[in-house]
């Protein structure tokens, strides 16, 4: 067979294996979809009547929702922290599964990526790792952030409702006819917030009924806890921060008493070491 022939054949065999691929990845990306997108909550639309009530309420879900998922953000995907143990003076300890990021401050980061063994674990060794990093959906598993979230949620919304003072101040009188459950559900670009809160609501002579709230937060958390995955997965990898370290202490270590000790050098003819 000529060369041209072969590189022909080279292309042709080239186009097949990619196309293969790119099938493979659209499959795997659409049955992925399929299993796991949930769908977009509804409620039933209340009466002209009972609007200020409801938007009072779903207004406060939503500022209850969006701290709570500020403190998922800041704190490696966790509302609370009190399970998750540190040791302050030394981060890479074994029984440490997270670090306090301040001596000066409260804010505990679970480790996403650590090594449970010993520390002198060598590579001849069988060297165990963890992870601390939580699902996206309570069907996942626990810690999950929508069940952290429904929590979150259920403890804290009467704390921005405050008695219903604001809507005793405009007429209406509000008595609790049940707890509060709330369902979180995070879809590609959205979270959404479906609280089921039963109401008994008196105007004048009318007593009326209301029990489902729906608030939405536009966030794509799924991307970005994709996107933290990722990142995760590469440093646990390719270990970028240890070679970035490795460079640094390469370009600046020498001989010399004013470089940082060298891992290894030499020099012939020195008198003054």
């Amino acid at each position: 067979m000529s060369k041209k022939g072969q590189l022909t054949l080279y292309i042709i065999i080239g186009i097949i294996v990619l196309l293969i691929i790119g099938f493979t990845i659209y499959i795997l990306t659409q049955e992925k979809g399929k299993d796991i997108e949930p769908e977009i909550p509804k409620i039933q639309a209340v009466s002209s009547e009972l609007k200020p009530i409801s938007d009072f309420i779903t207004e406060c879900v939503k500022k209850t929702g969006i701290n709570g998922l500020n403190l998922l953000g800041s704190q490696g995907g966790y509302i609370d922290t009190s399970k998750l143990s540190y040791n302050s003076q030394d981060p890479t300890a074994k029984a440490s599964n997270a670090i306090l990021f301040s001596q000066e401050g409260s804010l505990v980061v679970p480790y996403w990526h650590y090594m449970s063994s010993d520390n002198k674990c060598e590579e001849s060794q069988t060297c165990e790792f963890k992870t601390q990093r939580p699902f996206v959906y309570k069907t996942q598993g626990n810690p999950s952030f929508e069940d952290q979230l429904n929590k979150y949620i259920n403890q804290n919304l009467k704390s921005c409702l405050r008695g219903f003072d604001e809507l005793k101040e405009k007429g209406f009188d509000v008595a609790e006819k049940g707890n509060v459950e709330t369902e979180t559900i995070i879809t590609k670009d959205a979270v959404y917030f479906k609280v089921n809160y039963p109401l008994e609501i008196r105007i004048g002579e009318k007593t009326l009924t209301i029990k489902q709230y729906l608030s939405e937060i536009n966030l794509k958390l799924k991307d970005v806890y994709e996107a933290a995955t990722i990142i995760t997965n590469y440093a646990a990898s390719y270990k970028p921060f240890e070679m970035l370290s490795n460079h640094l202490i390469d370009y600046f270590s020498g001989l010399s008493s004013s470089n940082l000790p060298p891992t290894y050098e030499s020099r012939i003819g020195a008198s003054n070491l």
